[in-house]
């Protein structure tokens, strides 16, 4: 999850796009709660990122399998769009 945040980081960078808003609940919101939570959270009695039966949760937010399975072809549409502009923000609407 950490490594397809820093993708997503880097695309926003790159394209100078931000994918979320505070507060809108999206899946990209919600990876970066899971990603802020694994990377700054210390385990204590309980994990700061769990499996679920569907997919990875943290304090703040869930997402599922089949969510992150689709944000990952989006990014590997954006990813092989790097060099040409229009390609990577087709993929990133789709």
């Amino acid at each position: 999850m950490s490594q397809l945040y820093l993708a997503l980081e880097s695309v926003r960078k790159r394209s100078n796009h931000n994918f979320f808003t505070t507060g809108g609940g999206s899946f990209e919101e919600n990876l970066n709660f899971i990603y802020n939570a694994s990377k700054h959270e210390l385990a204590g009695t309980e994990l700061p990122v769990w499996f679920t039966d569907d997919g990875l949760a943290c304090s703040q937010a869930r997402v599922s399998f089949i969510d992150i399975e689709a944000f990952m072809r989006n990014m590997a549409g954006v990813v092989k769009g790097l060099c040409n502009r229009e390609i990577a923000l087709q993929a990133l609407q789709s």
